[in-house]
């Protein structure tokens, strides 16, 4: 049996975005206390540098957008770690290529193929993707809230967060 269709949006989203179809909305959801800005939590130690800039950069921006709540803790620092991964990777991909070539016992050239510093960011950008998801910030509604994603990353950019703009 296939999959249901996506994942039905929280319902604090619901009711923030609005509601078009009037339908009503459950009540008896539990609802994650939201964190004050005041009280940030700081970043764990087992993270990279870059990743605590990252989780304390994320923190901030969805404390100040009234989005962090407790629940929501563990997967920004599973995805900074992830990110911070991803850009590691990408700096790799550019130095390595993203073809490989594939050569049989007498050195000739046989074939090509996908080098494995190019899957590792594809399979990298997948799980960044899915724990955006999970903090409830996917592509839908990234494209309706489209602001709030030029936001984040124009600042990681800017504020070099995640050593994007550093060389290895």
């Amino acid at each position: 049996m296939g999959q249901r269709g996506p994942l039905p949006k929280p319902t604090s989203a619901r009711a923030r975005e609005g509601n078009p179809r009037r339908r009503p909305l459950p009540t008896d959801e539990p609802s994650p206390a939201e964190i004050a800005i005041d009280r940030l939590p700081p970043p764990p130690d087992h993270l990279t540098a870059d990743a605590k800039q990252v989780f304390s950069a994320l923190a901030k921006l969805l404390s100040d957008s009234k989005l962090l709540t407790v629940a929501d803790v563990l997967p920004i620092e599973l995805l900074a770690d992830c990110y911070t991964q991803w850009i590691k990777a990408l700096k790799i991909r550019a130095e390595a290529g993203v073809i490989t070539q594939m050569l049989n016992r007498d050195g000739e050239v046989i074939g090509s193929c996908e080098s494995a510093e190019s899957k590792l960011c594809r399979s990298l950008a997948a799980d960044c993707n899915r724990w955006f998801k999970v903090l409830g910030i996917d592509s839908e509604r990234l494209i309706k809230n489209r602001s709030w994603c030029l936001v984040l990353g124009a600042w990681l950019r800017v504020q070099d967060v995640g050593g994007f703009n550093r060389k290895i």
